[in-house]
């Protein structure tokens, strides 16, 4: 992963992070139909003063990103995949659990 630094001084530097995918997929008959992933690499970082780069990609990236089970959001309606093992295109129907929408 490459972060740049701006202002004065800037420029790319490259810093090695242990880089976790957190993902989740409905399967339909060894198909994904939907498939969502999260990543623990920050997008973005903000140094406080006398914090280097590297001390936040450590305190970041330690562990994986588990917000996504928690913020999943799952679709209403999942169309069904293409290939050797669907019978249709047709939707495979509304999610019955609760509390997610």
């Amino acid at each position: 992963v490459e972060y740049s630094q701006f202002g004065r001084g800037g420029g790319a530097s490259g810093y090695v992070v242990s880089e976790f995918v957190s993902t989740l997929e409905i399967l339909w008959k060894g198909q994904v139909a939907w498939r969502k992933e999260r990543t623990n690499a920050p997008g973005s970082i903000t140094p406080k003063k006398g914090q280097s780069i590297q001390d936040i990609l450590r305190e970041k990236t330690s562990q994986p990103n588990l917000r996504l089970f928690a913020q999943a959001g799952f679709p209403r309606y999942v169309r069904k995949p293409e290939g050797k093992s669907a019978e249709s295109k047709e939707s495979l129907g509304q999610s019955n659990i609760e509390g997610l929408f």
